[in-house]
């Protein structure tokens, strides 16, 4: 994936260095870390706060040959989404930007190995173009157009033999044999909730009843934000409810 075959690439830290955008002193702090955790430069540079995720991930791209996106800069529709099957975006954790030639791009947070791209290409049966893209951009491309929790809902949509996004999942939470996967599916819910406050510096987090939804919402600096949830999730809300509680006492 280099721009140049069989040139060694230079990795992000190595470039931003050159850039005159970190120290010598950084550089070798970054390098540390990256040896002792086995960590990528452009993680590392992030983790130290030494750089911007953003200028962190247009090194990466730049030591890759590649393309560097905002994909929160466009508009990007459903249908755009679509181009690409539910379950390969939050696999890969990929967007699916248009199509340019009869070539699809896809904006990944990581360059793809040779072998996902081969991968891929026989799963999208078409040639596709990759560029780059934060990991918080393709995470809040994700939340806005499927919900906090999809990728979990979704799991559980193909245990259960269905695929589409669109298609309701009834469960009963107030069983006394509770079903494992849901069991996983409540668990992995609440730490994304709890993942998502921490990411927002929220305050308070207020998860919401109503007939056909719930509404999950933050309190940052002040002001309750409303993030989407799919729809799915108010069939889970008690479990949720009762699974927060417990850790409540787990942790006093």
């Amino acid at each position: 994936m280099s721009a140049i075959p069989g040139m060694p690439l230079k990795e992000a830290g190595d470039l931003l260095f050159e850039a005159g955008k970190i120290t010598e002193e950084q550089l070798e702090q970054v390098r540390r870390r990256q040896r002792r955790l086995n960590l990528p430069q452009h993680r590392a540079l992030v983790d130290l706060n030494f750089a911007s995720e953003e200028d962190a991930w247009r090194a990466l791209a730049k030591a890759n040959g590649l393309e560097f996106v905002d994909p929160l800069a466009s508009d990007l529709k459903r249908e755009t989404l679509e181009l690409a099957p539910i379950k390969l975006i939050f696999h890969y954790r990929l967007l699916p930007l248009g199509v340019e030639e009869d070539c699809l791009i896809l904006a990944f947070s990581e360059p793809p190995r040779q072998m996902e791209q081969g991968n891929l290409r026989l799963l999208l049966g078409k040639r596709f173009k990759i560029v780059l893209a934060t990991p918080s951009a393709i995470h809040a491309v994700i939340k806005k157009h499927y919900g906090l929790g999809a990728e979990t809902i979704q799991k559980l949509r193909e245990e259960r033999g269905g695929t589409e996004i669109g298609q309701e999942i009834v469960f009963d939470v107030q069983g006394k044999e509770t079903d494992s996967a849901v069991e996983a599916t409540v668990s992995a819910f609440v730490d994304q909730i709890l993942q998502e406050a921490l990411r927002l510096h929220a305050t308070d987090i207020h998860l919401e009843p109503y007939t056909n939804s719930i509404r999950l919402r933050y309190r940052v600096d002040g002001i309750l934000e409303t993030v989407p949830v799919p729809a799915d999730m108010r069939h889970l809300h008690p479990a949720v409810v009762s699974r927060q509680n417990h850790g409540r006492a787990e942790y006093c």
